[in-house]
């Protein structure tokens, strides 16, 4: 049985660098949160694959080397001859952190179906874990939620992160109940503060975790407050990390470093989603907030993702940023 099925976009981040001449230009790095996640769990030793569809082109085989690297499973990777792999350009202010161009109507992610090896899958992994860019294309969107049913039908956790990207929506309201439609089904849910406030109306991370448990039922939710830290309602236990003291060279992949460790913890526990004390919260968001912040140290998404050596270490030293 996998540890998690991770489904969704694969795309290439064309992340800016400069050449020895001083000259401007982007790197090709492969990305795309889901194929993030995944790559983050196997880097701490979890059995994850991810299932996504790119081009039959040579990012799409970038994308499928950096996976297999990471210890991912890639054979639910679909390739598509018709179809380019999607591409998204990244851009970083002076505090490193990023936004998006994207380049990806009609590209091969949004092509993504389900199939007998996916369902299979998604019926056979312990959790199952999407976001809310392949729900902004029909047939992607319809290819996730037949998974996630199949998922829930036969019991698995589903895992969500939303990670909400506003240009790849014409409808901004749209987005948001494509999102809100599907939280009665997640069981986790990991979420930044600022997609809290756009969904639910609450700045303050604290109270939008208990009220994305409470109104949704979600059994461990997660908000992550980028430099600050991140928040936890676990199964009613509430419970605050800070992020750690690091030098941040590009924020991209943070937020799905924090998703894979807090995902490899709830995996390594007995009792599942249920019985939490708040000293067991507390270390549980301690080792996800020194994978995210590990994360942002680096320039790329999954070059940048820590060893579970790396991460026990930023813990053990301590240095937060408070």
């Amino acid at each position: 049985m996998l540890d998690v099925l991770s489904v969704g976009e694969a795309l290439v981040d064309m992340t800016p660098a400069e050449t020895a001449a001083g000259e401007r230009c982007f790197l090709p790095k492969a990305g795309g949160a889901p194929v993030n996640v995944a790559c983050a769990l196997a880097k701490l030793g979890k059995n994850a694959a991810f299932a996504g569809r790119v081009g039959e082109d040579a990012f799409g085989r970038q994308l499928a080397d950096a996976l297999a690297s990471a210890g991912v499973e890639t054979a639910l990777l679909q390739r598509d001859r018709q179809r380019h792999t999607t591409l998204a350009f990244v851009h970083l202010d002076e505090q490193g952190e990023r936004s998006f161009s994207f380049c990806r109507k009609g590209m091969a992610d949004t092509a993504f179906q389900a199939d007998e090896k996916t369902l299979s899958a998604a019926r056979e992994s312990r959790i199952f874990h999407f976001g809310s860019v392949a729900l902004a294309e029909e047939r992607s969107r319809s290819a996730v939620l037949e998974l996630l049913y199949a998922a829930q039908t036969a019991g698995r956790l589903i895992s969500c992160d939303p990670n909400l990207r506003f240009p790849l929506w014409d409808d901004h309201s749209a987005m948001k109940r494509a999102v809100l439609d599907v939280l009665p089904a997640v069981d986790i849910l990991k979420i930044a503060e600022e997609e809290a406030e756009f969904l639910f109306g609450l700045a303050d991370p604290a109270k939008a975790a208990q009220y994305a448990q409470e109104t949704f039922g979600a059994r461990a939710v997660f908000v992550t407050c980028g430099g600050k830290g991140a928040w936890a309602a676990l199964d009613g236990v509430l419970c605050f990390a800070p992020a750690y003291a690091v030098e941040t060279v590009d924020t991209t992949g943070a937020g799905d470093g924090f998703c894979g460790a807090a995902l490899a913890i709830l995996l390594e526990r007995t009792d599942g989603l249920s019985g939490w004390s708040q000293e067991e919260g507390t270390a549980l968001l301690r080792f996800a907030c020194a994978a995210g912040s590990l994360a942002v140290t680096r320039k790329g998404a999954i070059d940048a993702l820590p060893t579970r050596t790396e991460v026990e270490r930023c813990v053990a030293e301590g240095k937060t940023a408070e």
